[in-house]
């Protein structure tokens, strides 16, 4: 049951993407901004979603004569769990690098290195509050 490809959806996710891009990017010119309109391009990713969510819940539909939500989530998990897993397990070790908190000491500056650490750096801040 697949789709077949379409590459204006392709063109509409590209332009919502340098939408977004340039929203974040806050390009003024002549003191007014570019893009004002801040969901502009989250709003059409929803509008591509919402498109082939329904055009796979028809055709699967019309083929087998009915829709099961149970295989239609186990279909998306299977295609989008692998990917997902991959970033986490790439991400992690540099966000526990470089995103937990520092601790700052009279003595020595150190990174949180175990979860007791973290429990360290809420009870600094409780405390100095």
């Amino acid at each position: 049951m697949k789709i077949a490809y379409r590459p204006e959806i392709d063109g509409l996710r590209a332009i919502a993407v340098v939408a977004v891009i340039l929203y974040h990017a806050q390009i003024t010119i002549f003191g007014q901004q570019l893009f004002k309109n801040r969901f502009l391009g989250v709003d059409i990713f929803f509008v591509i979603s919402g498109y082939l969510i329904t055009s796979i819940i028809l055709k699967e539909l019309v083929t087998t004569g009915s829709f099961s939500f149970n295989r239609f989530y186990k279909r998306r998990i299977r295609r989008i769990l692998p990917a997902l897993l991959i970033v986490m397990l790439v991400s992690l070790p540099f966000a526990w690098m470089y995103l937990l908190p520092r601790v700052s000491t009279r003595h020595k500056t150190h990174s949180v290195d175990t979860p007791e650490d973290l429990s360290y750096v809420e009870k600094q801040i409780k405390f100095k509050c």
